[in-house]
């Protein structure tokens, strides 16, 4: 994983900096997933559960490969429809976890994002 740039951001604000800086790297990942509650844990199952997939999975992207983390909030403020993420211009994310690749727009659900078979050849390319 020492190949891949890591930035976190939490809330819509950084992530638009991020969008804005990275744009012209075609490998430019954004993943978003739950906030991490009082006892550490998440409070999403899905995210928890894809964690480690994810992170194995980023083992396969290429040199110079950016993952930027976006963390939606807590699932009080997740369920609201008016959620920022799910109204932001660019990626409108409806499920979590979900990963985008930035230049194209390819996205998984939660779902895909548990299969390694979905998430090691997304980050492939």
């Amino acid at each position: 994983m020492s190949n891949v740039y890591q930035i976190l951001v939490e809330n819509c604000e950084e992530l638009a900096a991020e969008i804005e800086t990275h744009k012209d790297n075609p490998n430019t990942f954004l993943c978003f997933t739950s906030a991490l509650g009082p006892n550490c844990e998440s409070w999403c199952d899905d995210c928890t559960e894809a964690e480690p997939i994810i992170e194995k999975g980023l083992e396969q992207a290429p040199e110079g490969a950016v993952l930027i983390l976006c963390v939606v909030g807590d699932e009080e403020s997740w369920k609201d429809p008016n959620n920022p993420y799910k109204n932001h211009p660019i990626v409108k994310i409806r499920e979590i976890p979900s990963l985008m690749r930035l230049s194209t727009k390819a996205l998984l659900g939660p779902e895909e994002c548990k299969k390694s078979e979905c998430v090691d050849p997304f980050f492939q390319g």
